[in-house]
């Protein structure tokens, strides 16, 4: 993994952490089944945008962060969907999820 990826992540990994720790009282369960669909999907774009930007003849090391970054946003856009339009709850845990994802599918797609 490259070190602008790596160092992405470990900044949004402290960041959702901080906003799960002070999230309140929603049944949100860390090991849910939504979860797993939530890293899955995310591993899938991001591997698809990743492969999408190397075939466009985009610099080795950016093709995982556009990868990662495309995921990512698609999760944020979840989250406010949810919260906006759905009038849910917005989750950290699964945009916690969402990084995993996107970090899997990014890495795995660059190799």
């Amino acid at each position: 993994m490259n070190i602008q990826l790596a160092t992405l992540t470990f900044i949004l990994a402290v960041l959702c952490g901080n906003g799960c720790a002070s999230s309140v009282g929603h049944d949100d369960p860390w090991f849910g089944a939504d979860k797993y669909k939530h890293a899955a999907i995310s591993a899938g774009i991001a591997a698809g945008a990743t492969i999408t930007a190397r075939h466009a003849e985009i610099s080795e090391s950016s093709a995982p962060i556009i990868g990662f970054s495309t995921s990512f946003a698609v999760g944020l856009g979840k989250e406010a969907y949810d919260l906006r339009i759905r009038k849910t709850f917005w989750s950290w845990k699964d945009l916690c999820w969402d990084i995993f994802g996107s970090v899997l599918g990014s890495v795995a797609a660059s190799q």
